[in-house]
């Protein structure tokens, strides 16, 4: 059996010198532009996980159980 959780955590991208440009970076973020940089380095940053709840996940399941077949056991939400 095996109980599965969804948890939020921030990741750090690393802008390479050469797009290191502040305004283009300001205004492709306000645009709604993720990911920047598709071929960046970046770094999760496991120290800020944080668990999430089925409302801040619209509703949709945080924790799932299971067997060891794979069958869903339990989930609390949709």
């Amino acid at each position: 059996m095996y109980l599965d959780y969804k948890c939020t955590v921030w990741r750090r991208i690393h802008i390479p010198d050469d797009k290191n440009n502040k305004e283009y970076i300001l205004e492709k973020l306000k645009q709604g532009a993720e990911p920047l940089f598709t071929d960046a380095e970046y770094e999760t940053l496991y120290d800020t996980s944080e668990d999430m709840t089925v409302e801040e996940n619209e509703g949709c399941s945080t924790i799932e159980l299971y067997d060891f077949e794979g069958e869903l056991l339990f989930k609390n939400g949709e």
